[in-house]
């Protein structure tokens, strides 16, 4: 992951997902919600909400590790 500046923004790029935790930024709801400037091409928001932000290149869905347990 490299972070770097473009103007007055902030851009962030990674070989794969990038997922922020809302809570380790400590910034409000609101401003979390109104926080995003533009998603490049050939990626995707696959979540936005109270909890995190990710994004996964347009082509790979990661799927997660389901639980393991009694069968």
């Amino acid at each position: 992951m490299t972070v770097g500046r473009v103007g007055p923004y902030f851009e962030i790029t990674s070989a794969g997902p990038i997922v922020v935790d809302r809570r380790a930024t400590g910034c409000r709801h609101a401003v979390w919600y109104s926080a995003i400037a533009g998603v490049a091409r050939g990626s995707r928001i696959v979540q936005h909400d109270k909890d995190a932000l990710r994004l996964e290149p347009a082509g790979e869905r990661l799927e997660p590790v389901p639980a393991v347990g009694p069968a």
